[in-house]
């Protein structure tokens, strides 16, 4: 009598998310997601067609789960602190937390990103821009929290170049600069702090 699982997918995708943050992607393989998931190999397959595809239904639950915590940091921002330090210090948290699914992420996308943009001009892969458009929208909460005013849509343009520069900067801070996290992240606050100098009147 065949073993009775429930919820496999879920169990696949914990099982996946654990080594995938532990170990780099061609590190992982699909034998032993299926036996940390206690699966048949075969089984996977009924669920994820490819290791990738399975890569990529776990990251999006590991950004999901991020973008959440990110969003409530925002939302139950202490009276008095600055939202905008709140909002990156949160970011980094997630980053730390995630920083081997985040590796294993970029080897994969900027290969694809290239790929696209020499297929399709300028337009960015959909895993990079949900995460680009997620963070824009965490990013205004906290500047609308800081400033008390809403960013404007002739002002959204420069701000999603600069959520797309602290992005890409910080897996290179963390490598370079990995012993200091509060002068990474203070740096990355006047990066902020400077747009809105520049672009928005605090009230």
């Amino acid at each position: 009598m065949p073993k009775i699982i429930k919820d496999i997918r879920s169990k696949i995708l914990e099982a996946a998310q654990e080594l995938f943050t532990q170990a780099a992607y061609s590190e992982v393989d699909t034998r032993k997601i299926s036996k940390a998931a206690g699966i048949a190999a075969g089984t996977l397959y009924n669920y994820f067609p490819t290791k990738k595809a399975l890569f990529f239904a776990v990251f999006e639950k590991s950004w999901d789960e991020s973008r959440r915590r990110l969003e409530d940091a925002v939302h139950h921002c202490p009276e008095g602190a600055d939202a905008i330090d709140v909002f990156l210090e949160a970011v980094y948290t997630e980053f730390t937390r995630n920083k081997r699914l985040g590796r294993n992420f970029f080897q994969l996308t900027v290969p694809e990103r290239v790929k696209e943009e020499n297929r399709c001009g300028h337009v960015k892969p959909g895993h990079l821009h949900k995460i680009t458009s997620n963070l824009v929208k965490i990013c205004v909460l906290a500047i609308t929290a800081y400033t008390g005013q809403p960013v404007q849509a002739q002002q959204a343009d420069a701000l999603e170049r600069l959520v797309i520069v602290l992005h890409m900067a910080l897996p290179v801070m963390e490598n370079v600069y990995g012993d200091s996290t509060h002068d990474n992240i203070e740096f990355l606050s006047q990066l902020i702090h400077a747009y809105i100098n520049t672009y928005i009147i605090r009230t």
